[in-house]
């Protein structure tokens, strides 16, 4: 077995064991998860980085003798199709970066490290992640295995949200905490976490559904994904909209470039419709314990807004198959380029009118919170040190820096800002801020600057995009950032694929 197969094994299988095993791994149930979590990470990311890393050894002793010439020329051929280096790249070291800067400059190195003054997310967790972003990226591509991975353990646990959504509690994982079915979800955990999950896989999932052309399996994926939007209701978290939001203006701009999308969009409305009546039904009529819906589908529930979606959405679709519309004298005559350009306008004004208002009513008690908490998280770093204000107090300590200044303020305890910018902020400081954005904005030019887009491309960004959103009012977990960096790296590999 030569040195590139080994390397697409190694990436292949810590892809199906990120996706298959980590979701539903833990050690002590809730009591240390987002631990159990990344402390798979460290020993499955540690060992296969290890073994991908020994693949390159050969290479570099032949560069090293002399056949050094023979060999860069063979590399040449095999990679002159690929870009070698992108910004995403940059953007990914400057990030590790950022993180170790952080370690170095603040008073609790140790911490920052492993993580244990937060969540997990300490220098050792980014630099695994960091690591297997690269190697992933140059081994292997989304693949048809890799979306049955997928489907199939995102499936177990969409059904395992729907069972705790009806008190059912598969594993136990309740017990000790007082039967808690409203914070926590299956073997995620924390509903912010599962927020984050759903805000990368859902969209993928419609975007799998409208390209598939089987009948048996685009039924199948019709399934899926409502029982994906079930779980999109009970999550009880209005930062899903914001993930689903940011995914949807990217899943919009598709519908636009592919024929045949738009219907099977309809179609999905319809499904949603129907999935939004049930848990209408439910929370009516049925009388044993079943969680409480709030925030925007509680608002959509009550004033019957899934019904109105659902006939609109079907008469709409009654009209496109009718055939009418092609027999109608006005042509709709706008390129997909002006429909791209009418539909990004559009949903930029819809977004600063909410962006507006949202300003407008911004207070301490805002979004369970968050509002107090964001507000004493900039007090805290106006006062830091030019030092930490430039590497930050360490890498997910920001639970320490919090603890010592604004403990009676808060009124309790937070681990993290609810917020990813203004945590690396504090936690990494101003280089840690800017290569985190970086990440994002790279992502989104390489994809502005690929012409020839494939439904591949727009899945995987559609990903990134979701959790870019949800990240405004959420924290990172080992979790959400080893499928988030799995996405960023098949889309770099994709992307970069000429």
């Amino acid at each position: 077995m030569n040195a590139q197969r080994t390397k697409e094994m190694v990436s292949a299988l810590y892809y199906a064991l990120i996706m298959l095993v980590m979701p539903f791994y833990f050690e002590n149930k809730y009591f240390n998860l987002t631990m159990a979590k990344a402390r798979f990470l460290w020993v499955v990311g540690g060992i296969l980085f290890l073994a991908m890393a020994a693949c390159y050894i050969p290479g570099m002793v032949a560069m090293i003798s002399q056949h050094r010439q023979t060999v860069i020329t063979r590399e040449y051929v095999k990679q002159k199709k690929e870009k070698r280096f992108t910004m995403l790249d940059v953007s990914i070291l400057l990030f590790l970066c950022s993180a170790v800067c952080s370690g170095f400059a603040c008073k609790t190195p140790r911490e920052a490290f492993w993580g244990s003054g937060g969540w997990s997310m300490g220098i050792l967790t980014i630099g695994i992640l960091a690591a297997m972003y690269f190697a992933i990226s140059r081994n292997i591509a989304f693949g048809k295995y890799m979306v049955r991975i997928a489907i199939l353990s995102s499936s177990v646990l969409y059904v395992m949200g729907i069972l705790n959504s009806f008190h059912i509690d598969v594993f136990g994982m309740h017990r000790g905490i007082a039967n808690d079915f409203y914070t926590y979800i299956s073997t995620i955990g924390n509903v912010n976490w599962y927020v984050g999950y759903l805000s990368i896989l859902f969209p993928m999932g419609c975007l799998l559904y409208f390209n598939c052309r089987e009948d048996w399996a685009k039924r199948l994926l019709f399934v899926y994904v409502n029982l994906g939007f079930y779980n999109v209701i009970i999550c009880k978290s209005d930062g899903i909209i914001l993930g689903l939001a940011a995914s949807f203006f990217v899943v919009g701009l598709c519908i636009i470039q592919y024929r045949g999308f738009a219907q099977d969009f309809l179609k999905l409305l319809i499904g949603f419709s129907v999935v939004t009546g049930a848990v209408s039904l439910i929370m009516k009529f049925y009388h044993g314990q079943f969680i409480k819906i709030d925030g925007i589908f509680r608002f959509v529930i009550q004033k019957n807004l899934w019904l109105i979606c659902g006939i609109a959405a079907s008469l709409v679709l009654c009209f496109l198959k009718s055939g009418v519309c092609k027999k109608c004298r006005f042509k709709f005559t706008l390129t997909k380029k002006q429909q791209s350009m009418v539909f990004c306008a559009f949903f930029i004004v819809i977004a600063l009118a909410v962006l507006f208002y949202e300003i407008s009513v911004f207070q301490d008690s805002w979004g369970t919170g968050r509002g107090r908490l964001w507000i004493c998280t900039y007090n805290l770093f106006a006062k830091f040190q030019w030092k930490y204000k430039l590497f930050g107090c360490g890498c997910d300590c920001f639970g320490i820096a919090c603890l010592s200044k604004y403990f009676t303020h808060l009124g309790g305890v937070y681990l993290n800002a609810h917020n990813e910018f203004l945590q690396y902020l504090v936690t990494m400081g101003f280089f840690g801020l800017i290569s985190y954005c970086m990440i994002w904005i790279s992502a989104g030019r390489m994809f502005l600057q690929k012409r020839k887009k494939s439904v591949r491309d727009w899945m995987l960004f559609s990903a990134i995009m979701g959790y870019l959103g949800q990240s405004v009012v959420n924290n990172p977990q080992a979790f959400n950032y080893a499928v988030l960096f799995l996405a960023l790296a098949l889309f770099r590999k994709s992307i970069a694929a000429r």
